[in-house]
C-alpha cells in the first residue's frame, strides 16, 4: 500500500501521521508491515497503520498475514 500525506508543511516542521484502517484492505487479522523503501520490518498491526509522513511525502509498504 501506499500512503501520501498531501498536506503542507506544518507551521513547526513536524510530520504528519497518515493512517489506513486495515479492515478497507480486507485484512482483519494481525497483519505482518514493510517499509519497501527503507527495507525494514515495522511489526506487527491489528485494526489500523499508520506512519509519519514530511509534508507532501509518502510511503511504500507490504501488508501481510503469515509467513512472508
Amino acid at each position: 500500500v501506499a500512503l501520501f500525506n498531501t498536506r503542507d508543511a506544518s507551521a513547526d516542521g513536524s510530520e504528519t501521521e497518515v493512517a489506513i484502517p486495515l479492515g478497507e484492505l480486507n485484512f482483519t487479522a494481525k497483519c505482518k508491515v514493510r517499509d519497501l523503501w527503507l527495507q525494514k520490518d515495522l511489526g506487527e498491526f491489528t485494526g489500523s497503520f499508520a506512519a509519519k509522513l514530511p509534508a507532501h511525502g509518502a510511503g511504500l509498504y507490504r501488508i501481510s498475514t503469515g509467513g512472508k
